[in-house]
């Protein structure tokens, strides 16, 4: 793992742990419901032809909409980052398995469509952890760096998603 992907993780940490503070100080704080709903709703709409970032954000949006408290907003948004992480992933995956086959059918040297997909994937973390870091830091360490790292993932995650399954690779 590179340095700027630990410090993020660890700026992660920090900010899910303060979330947590807050949590356990404010017992009026009630989860709100989250359903990815909205946003795969929004995805069949778009089709493969369609703006598909339009989509990112949306059911964290409708989650929102009920609660606006910082906490709240910090989980609807992670909800939905965990929901394009695991779309990612296996858009990843399945992209991975059809880059090898591509590398096999052409006679590829040093496999490179499977290498630079690699490669590509491991710099696009690093800088997605940068961004992030840097767009929480504008917050100048307030209440909404933490809703501001989590929007922050969970857009550049979703475009990374899209990005890999438009190519056909990962579809």
């Amino acid at each position: 793992m590179t340095r700027a992907g630990n410090q993020a993780r660890t700026a992660w940490r920090s900010a899910a742990a303060f979330a947590a503070l807050i949590l356990a100080a404010d017992t009026t704080w009630a989860q709100p419901k989250f359903d990815i709903q909205p946003t795969l709703d929004c995805l069949e709409q778009q089709g493969h032809d369609g703006d598909r970032r339009q989509c990112i954000g949306v059911a964290a949006g409708v989650c929102m909409e009920a609660n606006m408290s910082t906490p709240a907003m910090s989980y609807c948004l992670e909800q939905e980052l965990n929901w394009w992480d695991a779309a990612l992933n296996d858009t990843y995956k399945q992209a991975r398995v059809a880059a090898k086959q591509a590398d096999t059918e052409n006679a590829a040297p040093n496999n490179v469509q499977d290498s630079s997909l690699r490669d590509m994937q491991r710099a696009w973390i690093a800088y997605r952890d940068a961004r992030c870091e840097w767009e929480a830091s504008l917050w100048g360490g307030g209440t909404g760096a933490g809703p501001a790292f989590v929007g922050c993932l969970m857009t550049m995650t979703g475009e990374q998603e899209i990005l890999i399954g438009i190519n056909g690779l990962g579809q």
